[in-house]
């Protein structure tokens, strides 16, 4: 029986292989870019590199030993395979000045170093030989004319240890563990200690090598064979035991939602992120920028990829008729807007002063980060980023609507799951008492408040004081919306519009603002018919999301997935169509309840900035394998 089944599964894999029914996503990470094919990466200058279709890797050069031979020959020798440096260069002695002399080595024409023990070798001058044991005590004959420089005295060595405290030793010569010899020219070899790279070519053409404490981030494509199979064809998950599913070490949070295209799944949208218990539940609306029709259907697949409890209400797909030359953006209140060309900024720059105009002005994939970890000393000034946006403003606004792409870094994201575990074996009584909304929900949403994680709050200047005017809800972090907030500035004076926000470190990401003042119009919204929605085991859940109410669908294991079908309806070509998600629902992060209460931990991030300090320390530990 296993036969057939195994026999029945790669047949399975074939079949997908072959056929393209696969899954796909790109993803953003900070670290670990061993196994990723690295489309993208984004320096901390923002500077991007992009590689062609066979993509960057990551890559540890060895640390080697690398000079010019006296000759000009380069050398480029592997530091584990050398058995001796030395510091400078022996005189070779001319066999008629050998005369009742102690030979301690001798380099050969092929430059092979032979060592004699510590007798020493003695010239034969009737036989024009060398004679003597080598260090292992073997006898050697070598005609003097196979030689290239005799040495009578001892080398003066280096130490890898000394070698290793200061690289401005002077290396002459090294020998390898074959007794090969290399010389030096008058510069000497140098040491180039282990490092790691980026490597690859750009789609210029140009060969590149890239330090990875200068990416801030990259972005990588990873598709997923074991996903797909169960995507394609609903086989059962026991049919293929030990066959995992791959995700971002540090994500710990949201559903997937991928959009069926070309014969495959990608990965379009992740809503719900912070909704962390059922008092959070919210709704909120994801663009599908890859979900197209197929065969009059659009076909989408949720799935939990993280340890977690998903709890899903609704999930119902909208389609958004707007003017062919306005864009679509959602509001904060189940509302849209089509705007033609939103305001950029004249300026836009963080606490240092770095221009990031380039970064914000354009929803892209060019985001602000926090570069981590981050030095303590930076932390114990100041545990809080701080961005600024100047727009132009006309004298006589009394509102505005704020575009911003924001969201919740991926380490944020980690952050989450790291807050909740210091509950330990009292988490159940923590939720039971924040979704009575009890004292314990007060504290949560003051110190939410307090220590911007997860809500932003977004100032505006007015003469030399800041007015705090909204807040911007965190997402993501694979995937961060972009979103409009009303704001009020019929108080502020002047013709500028300066807008800031004081990120804490490490916890968001920044993509695109712009602003709306008057030229905006509301587009038209209708619900796409839901035809069928089926879960894993084939289980019709229809009911359970194509409205809010009591019920769920709620999927507790990593790989639990289901499948909705929507019915496209004809299109007017003088309007264009895009698609938003709306998701009702939340999530329950998976936490070990055999740890117990941390809280004395728990007490001492109340202390505003301890957060942030402590996630720093985290982030350092899992960047050294610690956690």
């Amino acid at each position: 029986m296993k036969k057939v089944i195994l026999i029945i599964f790669l047949m399975v894999v074939l079949f997908n292989y072959f056929n393209g029914c696969i899954i796909t996503r790109t993803e953003k990470i900070t670290n670990n870019f061993t196994k990723d094919k690295i489309n993208e990466v984004v320096l901390t200058n923002y500077e991007q590199i992009h590689f062609d279709y066979k993509g960057g890797k990551y890559v540890v050069h060895p640390s080697i030993i690398k000079g010019f031979s006296y000759k000009g020959i380069p050398y480029r020798v592997d530091l584990d395979s050398v058995k001796e440096i030395r510091e400078s260069n022996l005189p070779s002695i001319e066999p008629d000045d050998l005369a009742h002399k102690n030979i301690t080595e001798i380099i050969t024409n092929r430059y092979k170093l032979i060592e004699f023990d510590s007798a020493g070798a003695v010239y034969n001058k009737r036989e024009n030989m060398i004679e003597g044991n080598n260090d292992q005590g073997i006898p050697q004959k070598i005609p003097v004319d196979e030689t290239w420089q005799i040495h009578t005295v001892r080398p003066t060595l280096v130490s890898l240890s000394d070698l290793a405290k200061s690289n401005n030793l002077f290396i002459a010569q090294i020998v390898d563990r074959n007794n090969w010899v290399y010389i030096f020219d008058k510069h000497g070899g140098k040491l180039v200690k282990k490092h790691s790279a980026i490597t690859g070519v750009t789609r210029e053409g140009v060969y590149v090598e890239v330090n990875p404490d200068s990416i801030l981030y990259a972005n990588v494509t990873r598709t997923n064979v074991a996903e797909s199979i169960f995507a394609t064809t609903g086989i059962v998950l026991a049919v293929a035991v030990g066959i995992g599913v791959i995700i971002v070490a540090t994500k710990e949070s949201c559903p997937f939602v991928y959009s069926y295209i070309d014969g495959k799944y990608v990965f379009d949208a992740e809503p719900l992120g912070g909704a962390t218990s059922m008092v959070l539940e919210r709704t909120e609306y994801s663009r599908m920028e890859h979900l197209k029709e197929v065969n009059n259907k659009y076909k989408i697949m949720v799935r939990n990829e993280v340890e977690e409890t998903q709890y899903i209400n609704e999930m119902s797909l909208l389609c958004i008729k707007h003017d062919p030359d306005k864009q679509v953006y959602p509001g904060i209140n189940s509302n849209f807007y089509q705007i033609k060309d939103p305001i950029k900024p004249l300026a836009a720059f963080d606490e240092k002063g770095t221009d990031l105009k380039k970064v914000v002005s354009y929803d892209d994939q060019l985001f602000w980060q926090t570069k981590m970890p981050v030095n303590s000393y930076l932390l114990n000034k100041n545990y809080r980023q701080t961005l600024t946006f100047v727009f132009p403003k006309p004298d006589t606004a009394k509102t505005v609507k704020l575009i911003i792409n924001a969201g919740t870094s991926l380490w944020g994201s980690r952050m989450i799951k790291e807050m909740l575990q210091l509950y330990g074996n009292y988490i159940d009584t923590w939720y039971s008492k924040i979704n009575q909304k009890g004292m314990e929900y007060y504290q949560m949403m003051n110190f939410i408040n307090s220590e911007e994680l997860y809500q932003l709050k977004i100032y505006v200047k007015n003469n030399n004081s800041w007015i705090e005017k909204s807040l911007i809800n965190g997402g993501g972090p694979l995937i961060s919306e972009t979103r409009v907030y009303n704001l009020d500035i019929s108080d502020i004076k002047g013709d500028s519009l300066i807008i800031k926000c004081n990120p804490p470190y490490g916890f968001w990401t920044v993509n695109y603002t712009a602003v709306e003042y008057n030229y905006f119009s509301t587009p038209a919204v209708e619900t796409i018919p839901l035809i069928e929605a089926i879960a894993n085991s084939r289980t019709d859940i229809k009911d359970k999301i194509i409205s809010s109410d009591s019920i769920y669908q709620v999927m507790p294991n990593v790989g639990d997935q289901f499948f909705a079908v929507y019915k496209a309806e004809g299109n007017n070509n003088e309007i264009a169509n895009c698609y938003f998600l709306k998701t009702t629902g939340y999530y329950k992060i998976h936490i070990d309840k055999n740890r117990t209460l941390q809280f004395d931990r728990l007490s001492s991030l109340t202390k505003p900035g301890e957060i942030v300090r402590w996630s720093n320390e985290n982030y350092q530990k899992w960047v050294n394998g610690e956690n």
